[in-house]
């Protein structure tokens, strides 16, 4: 990674960490995860772009071993997919989409679960 990326690969990072603070959401346990969430939109801004350079193939031709062409989703339009999933399921896990954040105030973050010898004791 150049310096100029891992530069901004920080400022994302420092960027996400503050949208979760101010949606309440942020734990330090969620660091890994905000981590593979940032490597993967970088990831999928790479991906998207070098789709696009190529003049963004939705299906490219395939030749079978019989010598036969089909035609399939191309590989790089396929990446770009996964990748866009791979971003929405994290933005989900961390909260950072309606859907995530409900999900999460739904469990509460700070919620203690209580022993059952816990609850005897307290009547």
């Amino acid at each position: 990674m150049t310096p100029n990326q891992k530069a901004a690969h920080t400022r994302r990072r420092n960027s996400v960490i503050e949208k979760m603070k101010a949606l309440h959401v942020y734990k330090e346990e969620f660091d890994e995860g905000i981590e593979r969430y940032v490597q993967a939109c970088e990831d999928y801004e790479s991906a998207r772009e070098k789709w696009i350079s190529a003049g963004s193939p939705i299906v490219s031709d395939v030749v079978k071993g019989d010598g036969s062409t089909v035609e399939r989703k191309s590989v790089l339009f396929q990446t770009v997919q996964d990748l866009r999933k791979e971003v929405r399921s994290a933005e989900l896990e961390l909260g950072m989409n309606p859907k995530g954040l409900k999900a999460i105030q739904a469990k509460g973050l700070d919620a203690k679960k209580t022993s059952k010898l816990d609850r005897i004791l307290s009547g």
